[in-house]
């Protein structure tokens, strides 16, 4: 398996200040993503498995790992 790691979301109640925190601290940059306040993340790393940060779809903070 090459990939395990498909895709990841960070999903946060304050998505704007997490972008901001992770672009401080990893240089990431982002585009818009699938619907408002969801962003895909450009990190940089080649061929590295997309990634995205978006408003909570649950009652808390989540860090999700697609395999």
């Amino acid at each position: 398996m090459s990939h395990p790691i498909v895709h990841a979301e960070i999903r946060s109640s304050d998505p704007d200040a997490t972008r901001e925190f992770c672009a401080n601290l990893f240089g990431w940059s982002y585009s818009d993503g699938a619907y408002p306040g969801y962003t895909f993340v450009a990190a940089g790393a080649e061929g590295g498995p997309a990634a995205a940060i978006s408003p909570l779809q649950a009652d808390a903070d989540q860090v999700l790992f697609f395999v």
